[in-house]
């Protein structure tokens, strides 16, 4: 397995950029081509945190430099709406992607890096099968990690993944470890936090082809809960004590049997309405406790914004992992 640290021996960090690099701002036909991230990032493999700002009513397609899956659903792909949005997609090992729009003629859209993470590269396949629509164990064979699965569907499917052991993460759920919708052939990425032995559970209705992309060993992981409440309606600040700058992987649970909460994520501060890594719904009428799991990143006051957009009902956030800005 090639396995390729980048800082090998030092703690995963997050380097938060003083004036974010916008890297495109133009139009783009609709097919695939390379943008280039080195100017900002380097010459090297990382996980980038990317904005899209466009004005109209289509999708945003990103994946890694060199693959040629057609990806499209999972935390690489924008909303299709006239919004903002954050995406995660990992860089070949020279800092480029590849990006894919349906836009029309005259309509720009613009790139910018926020911020980006240096992490572990496998490229190993780790399942290849079908989970006939119940949990199944998958060991990723590194150990603890965050880990970007790339997952290739062998038909109408969705794919939902979860730390081995996690019992809450019910059939409503939707988060940054899941996507709906995948057809045949079709692929996506997600990232899951593993248990203490790197083992995860997936589920799935389809064959799926799935492989281990970056990941991160050397997080440290806890389990704090820092917000127990209703969801709110308007943007409103939740902080997370004793921290900065950063991004954290935050679990969301409700207890609500009766409500629902479609959570949106982001940064202190930030203007974004969307952010594919921190979306997530949880708890329909009836559905019972559900849990899920969404990347948020944070000022450098350790604050996050959150706001509900069906109802307010109760939920807990607890922090899994905290990648920090040194």
């Amino acid at each position: 397995m090639d396995v390729r640290q980048i800082k090998p021996g030092t703690q995963m960090h997050l380097k938060w950029l003083a004036a974010n690099g916008i890297v495109y701002n133009a139009y783009k036909n609709n097919s695939w081509a390379d943008l280039d991230l080195s100017s900002v990032v380097g010459a090297h493999r990382c996980l980038v945190l990317l904005k899209i700002d466009k004005a109209a009513l289509y999708a945003v397609q990103t994946r890694t430099n060199g693959d040629t899956a057609d990806f499209t659903r999972g935390i690489s792909i924008s909303s299709a709406g006239a919004i903002d949005d954050y995406l995660l997609v990992l860089t070949d090992a020279n800092g480029v992607i590849e990006w894919f729009t349906q836009a029309g003629i005259g309509q720009a859209t613009t790139v910018t890096i926020i911020g980006y993470a240096f992490c572990l590269y496998s490229g190993a396949q780790v399942y290849s099968d079908n989970p006939s629509n119940t949990w199944t164990d998958v060991d990723l064979g590194v150990g603890q990690c965050l880990a970007l699965l790339k997952v290739v569907a062998g038909g109408n499917t969705e794919i939902r993944a979860r730390p081995d052991g996690e019992t809450l993460f019910g059939a409503a759920a939707t988060g940054c470890s899941q996507a709906q919708g995948l057809t045949n052939g079709k692929a996506c990425y997600i990232i899951v936090p593993t248990d203490s032995l790197g083992i995860i559970e997936v589920i799935g209705q389809q064959s799926l082809v799935i492989t281990l992309e970056g990941y991160v060993v050397d997080a440290v992981w806890e389990s704090t809960q820092i917000a127990n409440g209703d969801s709110s309606l308007a943007w409103s600040d939740v902080q997370i004590s004793g921290k900065g700058a950063g991004l954290a992987l935050i679990k969301a649970t409700t207890t609500d049997n009766v409500g629902g909460v479609n959570g949106i994520l982001r940064r202190n501060g930030d203007s974004v309405s969307s952010s594919v890594i921190g979306n997530f719904g949880l708890a329909p009428v009836g559905a019972g406790e559900q849990t899920a799991y969404a990347l948020v990143m944070t000022d450098a006051n350790g604050k996050f914004e959150e706001i509900s957009t069906i109802g307010a009902a109760n939920r807990i956030y607890t922090l899994l992992t905290f990648i920090p800005d040194p």
